[in-house]
């Protein structure tokens, strides 16, 4: 596959029109965060550094730490 056919295999490649954009240009998708989960599936020091840099990240955007939408 080239990435250029016309055929029902989707290659990523292929420009997507304004109608279908536009469906999802507005949207705003809420993804929960379970840090007891986090450190049972991953090593815990690790996931302790990754909520230190999400805290960061929202104090500087000036949000709060209950704040999903980040």
């Amino acid at each position: 596959m080239n990435g250029k056919s016309g055929s029902g295999n989707c290659t990523g490649n292929e420009k997507l029109d304004a109608i279908y954009l536009d469906r999802f240009s507005a949207s705003i998708y809420r993804i929960g965060f379970n840090k007891t989960l986090k450190r049972q599936l991953l090593y815990a020091p690790v996931v302790n550094m990754c909520i230190d840099i999400r805290k960061a990240i929202l104090r500087y955007e000036g949000k709060e730490s209950g704040d999903d939408d980040t």
